[in-house]
C-alpha cells in the first residue's frame, strides 16, 4: 500500500515540472493575476489527480503497472495543458508548438530512463517507484538545458504584436513537434515494467 502512495506521489509530481516548461516561454507576457491562477490551478490539479490516480490503483480499477502509468501520463497531463492555455491567451498554436517540443523531451527522457535502468538493474522487470526516482533525477539534471532552450523561443515583441497579421504561419508550425513526438512514441514504446 505505501508503494502506491509513493510511486502515485512521484507520477504526479512528475508532470509538474513539465507544467512549468510549458509555461515557461509565456512567463515574459503574464500578469500577476494570470501567474497566480496558473499556481494555485496547478497546486489543485496536482491534489485532485493524485487522489483520483491513488483511488484508482487502491481500488484495484488499474493494475499497478507501467502501461497503466502510460496511459495515465496521455490524460493527466492535459489539465496542466489547458489551464496554461486558457489563462494566457490568444497564443493556441504556440501553445500546440511549445507542448510537442516538451513532449519530445519526454520521450527522450522516458526512453534515456529505461535504457539507464536496463543497464544498472540488469533485470527483466524493476519497480515503477524506481522509475520515477531515476525519471525525475533525469529530468532535474537537463531541467537548466531546457530552461535555456525554452526561454529564447519567442521574445516579448513576438507575442505582443497582433496575433492575426503577424503570426499566421504558427496554424501551420505549431503542430509539427507534436506530430514529431507522436511519431517518434508510436514507433515503439518502452514499457516501463518489461
Amino acid at each position: 500500500m505505501d508503494n502506491v502512495f509513493v510511486t502515485v506521489f512521484l507520477f504526479c509530481f512528475s508532470l509538474l515540472p513539465m507544467a512549468y516548461l510549458r509555461y515557461y516561454p509565456f512567463r515574459i507576457i503574464a500578469t500577476l493575476r494570470e501567474q497566480r491562477i496558473l499556481i494555485a490551478g496547478h497546486l489543485i490539479i496536482f491534489v485532485v489527480e493524485f487522489l483520483l490516480v491513488t483511488a484508482l490503483f487502491v481500488s484495484g480499477h488499474a493494475p499497478m503497472q507501467g502501461s497503466a502509468f502510460q496511459k495515465l501520463y496521455f490524460v493527466c497531463y492535459w489539465p496542466y495543458f489547458l489551464l496554461l492555455m486558457f489563462t494566457i491567451r490568444p497564443f493556441w498554436f504556440r501553445h500546440f508548438f511549445v507542448l510537442g517540443i516538451q513532449a519530445i523531451y519526454a520521450v527522450f527522457l522516458h526512453t534515456a530512463t529505461v535504457l539507464l535502468l536496463k543497464q544498472i538493474w540488469m533485470q527483466m522487470t524493476y519497480f515503477a517507484s524506481l522509475y520515477f526516482i531515476c525519471y525525475l533525477t533525469l529530468l532535474l539534471l537537463s531541467f537548466p538545458g531546457m530552461i535555456w532552450l525554452l526561454g529564447r523561443l519567442f521574445t516579448r515583441e513576438q507575442l505582443m504584436k497582433a496575433q492575426w497579421t503577424a503570426s499566421s504561419f504558427w496554424k501551420y508550425l505549431g503542430f509539427v513537434p507534436l506530430l514529431l513526438a507522436f511519431y517518434q512514441g508510436s514507433m515503439g514504446y518502452v514499457d516501463l515494467l518489461q
